[in-house]
């Protein structure tokens, strides 16, 4: 039948056909096909990284800090501020952070959609040496106590903190620099002391909590007027712990 065929009567039916074939098949397309990009966000925070020169180079998955909306794949790259500290190289999205001379440097991580959007996330790298110099037991040091999850450093204030960074300092005509700092852990006075893993820090002391009986200081490499050396904390805090619970003294 042709156009010139339709009569009022047939008029309705053949519009009921168009409806139901609908208009350009919008319905059949990719449900968000006319929907915008939408940009990677950046979901966690990356953790600063403590690095002594010779220990080897430190690796991240940058993919577990960020997310796409639309599931798109990532692709990262990084660049570190200061590469004569610490340099950077990315394969997929494994960072490798290599450390290159004391100091610290920030890394900028960019995670970019195939459409150009992009987001960033940022970090520290603290660098430093170890002085194979340094040995025998640790000299305390009254002006540095620890309380659960803070420090003292009376030179610069009595109130506690929970950590004391700085790569150099002058205080009442003392230079003070802090290389590196660590916790350690004894069963009783009677026993010897063990590091506890994890707890380094670079050019920084900070606070640690127990979480387990027994007894804590915090130990550092220091160079007081430039002269290094091995120091403890002039307090050590005494934990309880039952079922959970601690108490400190």
């Amino acid at each position: 039948m042709s156009i010139k065929a339709c009569s009022a009567r047939t008029l309705p039916i053949v519009l009921l056909l168009l409806a139901a074939c609908g208009d350009g098949d919008k319905g059949t397309g990719p449900a968000d096909a006319d929907e915008p990009n939408q940009a990677p966000r950046a979901v966690e925070d990356i953790a600063d990284l403590d690095l002594i020169i010779g220990e080897g180079d430190a690796k991240v998955d940058v993919s577990e800090y960020f997310r796409d909306g639309d599931g798109d794949a990532l692709t990262f790259t990084a660049v570190s501020s200061d590469e004569s500290v610490a340099a950077v190289s990315m394969s997929g999205s494994t960072l490798t952070v290599r450390s290159v001379s004391p100091g610290d440097a920030t890394i900028t991580v960019t995670a970019t959609d195939p459409g150009g959007l992009s987001a960033t996330r940022r970090f520290r790298v603290y660098v430093e040496t170890l002085d194979p110099n340094l040995t025998g037991p640790y000299e305390p040091l009254d002006w540095v106590s620890v309380t659960p999850g803070r420090i003292v450093w009376r030179p610069l204030s009595s109130l506690p903190l929970s950590c004391l960074s700085w790569t150099e300092a002058t205080v009442n005509g003392v230079t003070y620099r802090i290389h590196v700092s660590h916790w350690q852990k004894r069963g009783s006075s009677t026993s010897s002391w063990t590091d506890i893993p994890g707890t380094r820090r670079v050019q920084r002391m900070c606070g640690y909590t127990p979480t387990g009986t027994g007894e804590y200081r915090l130990v550092m490499e220091l160079s007081i007027n430039r002269v290094r050396g091995r120091y403890a904390s002039s307090n050590v805090i005494i934990a309880f712990c039952d079922r959970g619970e601690c108490r400190f003294f």
